[in-house]
């Protein structure tokens, strides 16, 4: 009984950490997505490389 208990806490630790890991990742692909969409609108870049790419 014991043993399932402790296996059970164990599995729900690792489920609780990949969630974790999940959203860590997600916020991480958010930065750099700004970042990307900021470098693109940025004032230094001449207008006919930015219609070029969108």
């Amino acid at each position: 009984m014991r043993d399932e208990f402790e296996g059970r806490l164990w599995a729900d630790h690792g489920t609780d950490f990949a969630r974790t890991v999940d959203q860590l990742l997600a916020d991480i692909g958010q930065v750099f997505s700004r970042l990307a969409q900021i470098q693109f609108a940025a004032p230094w870049r001449s207008r006919q490389r930015q219609t070029r790419l969108g």
